[in-house]
This record gives C-alpha cells, structure tokens and sequence, in this order.
C-alpha cells in the first residue's frame, strides 16, 4: 500500500493568560501540496440502517464529544433497532454510554449488555463498555429457524445511543475498520488502544493510514480530528473529547458545545491531532520531538482549507 499523501508542519503559539480554568493555545499549521497521485476510494458499503445526531427528533442533555445523545426511548432508536431485529445476520456498530446492566439492549435474538452478548445461542465477550462513551461492534449470524413473533424489543432507560449503524452484509476487515475510524474520529473515541496492534490504526476513505501504529503510537492518549468526508455524510470542524469537557479543539475560537461552525473545509481532507500520555502543556516550537506533548498530522489538506485552528485544554 502507498503511503498516505501526509503534510506535517505545526507550531504551538501559547497566548499569555488563562481562559477560566483552560489554557488556551492557537495551532498554526502550514502545508504543501503533495503530488502523489490520489488513490481509489473506498468502496462505503450501503448501510441497512443508518441514525445519527442529525436524524434526532429528540435529544438528551448529555454529549458524547461534540454531539447531543438520543433522549432515553427516543422513538427513532427504538424504529432503528426494530429494523435491525428482522435481519438474522449482519454487523451492528453502536456509539453510546452504557450502564452496568445485563441485557440493556434486546432486539430479535441480540441481547447487549456491558461485557457480553448473546446472538441466537452464540455468545460474544469484549472488554466492558460500561459507564464511559464506547463504540460497540458486533457481527453475527442467527438461524433463520427463528420466527418473526419471537422477537423481542427493550432499551433501558440508562442507555443513552448516539449513532446506529448496521450493515447487512459483514464488512470486509478495511471496511469496517473504515467505519470504526469514522465513528472514532466523529466522537473522539480512541480506537488506538486496541489489543491487536494491526487494528491500532485509523483509515481515511482512500484507505490511506491517517494515524498508525506504530509511526504515532506515543501519542495514543488522546486523538481528536476536524475534516470531511462527503461519503460519511462528515462535516466537523469542532470536536472534543468523550466527556464532552477537557479537551476541545475548533477551527473557531467561540463556537458552544454542540456548535458546528461554517467553515469551509475540503471534501476528504483531514486533520488529526493527538496527544501524548502524561505531558504538560509547556513546550514551545523547536523543541524536540520526543518532548513535544501534541501531534498533527493533516491529510490530504488544501490550500483552502482553515490556515488555524484553536485548542482548549482543562488545567
């Protein structure tokens, strides 16, 4: 595989004073363009159900980075898992907070709760989802020997879902890893502290890498992107992290959680910065590498994309 067409050129500019409780930091980037030819794009597979923030009737007060959750029982998750439930076989990716419940989730013959899942007699185990924003995958396949009145339909009242996606027919490996990336990126949850190191990395819609393990794998500690992909139906040029408090990154300086700024940005480009564990926020440009606490990597960045973009880190 090629590399990715990857600009890396970042200079931290601290402004003298605080913010309330926040340092507030100016990222000024320049760029080049590169002239490597643009690989094919992903093929995005059509997802049977698709729901996200900008599908909701009804919302929550509580944030998962930059977006409103769906209100408990929303109508529009209850319709979308209902949909899923008349398939027997496909891959189910859900974003949300969790609670420490069995059985939380039940549509057809699936069955979530924060350590397992049941699919027809199959049991599936991953780490605990509870009780922190987490990205969920399933993929599974049911016997059709199960009727259309046997199934069942219940969410708690403590889960809170941002975005459904389920695809029916089971992603190749890039693909999903495509989708895991999106979720990933538009939520800012880490997907870089998998336990398979070939699954440590975050793909572009081109399949080029955007962060990679191992070239980025000191600053896994947090990882957060502004940028667009059309096919993703992407526009983000404010995000923040998990909790929706401790990190925000924006290519405004005054844009209120929740806000997405009109900024013009170019469709596929991408701009990831990440942060590495346990470093303060006192480096200036030119120190050395191994001492700078953030990394910026932008891909497939244009001449007319934003010039800046503003961080704000709670001290």
């Amino acid at each position: 595989m090629n590399k990715p067409s990857l600009t890396r050129g970042f200079c931290f500019a601290f402004f003298l004073g605080r913010f309330g409780a926040l340092f507030f930091i100016a990222i000024l980037f320049g760029f080049s363009i590169n002239a490597l030819a643009q690989k094919q794009n992903l093929q995005i597979p059509t997802f049977t159900t698709w729901l996200c923030p900008e599908n909701a009737s009804s919302r929550a007060t509580d944030f998962i980075g930059n977006y409103r959750v769906f209100a408990p029982n929303n109508a529009a998750v209850l319709a979308a898992f209902k949909d899923i439930a008349k398939r027997n076989s496909g891959t189910l990716f859900v974003v949300g907070k969790f609670p420490s419940k069995s059985n939380f989730i039940s549509f057809g013959k699936v069955s979530i709760s924060a350590e397992s899942a049941t699919a027809g007699q199959h049991e599936l185990t991953y780490e605990n989802i509870a009780l922190k924003p987490s990205m969920l995958k399933l993929s599974y396949a049911i016997s059709p020997k199960f009727k259309k009145e046997d199934f069942d339909l219940f969410v708690d009242d403590d889960v809170r879902i941002a975005e459904i996606i389920f695809v029916e027919n089971t992603p190749d490996v890039e693909t999903a890893r495509l989708v895991e990336s999106y979720l990933a990126i538009k939520y800012s949850i880490n997907i870089s502290e998998n336990t398979k190191n070939e699954l440590r990395y975050y793909i572009n819609t081109d399949a080029g890498k955007v962060w990679d393990y191992p070239t980025d794998a000191l600053y896994d500690e947090e990882i957060l992107a502004l940028g667009r992909a059309d096919n993703l139906k992407l526009y983000q040029t404010q995000t923040y992290t998990t909790d929706a408090e401790n990190i925000k990154l924006s290519f405004t300086e005054d844009a209120q959680l929740g806000a997405m700024p009109n900024v013009d940005v170019a469709n596929q480009s991408l701009l990831v910065l990440s942060k590495k564990q346990d470093q303060l926020l006192h480096n200036f440009c030119g120190g050395t590498t191994s001492k700078q606490p953030w990394k910026l990597n932008m891909y497939n960045w244009q001449p007319t994309n934003p010039k800046r973009a503003f961080l704000w880190v709670d001290s």
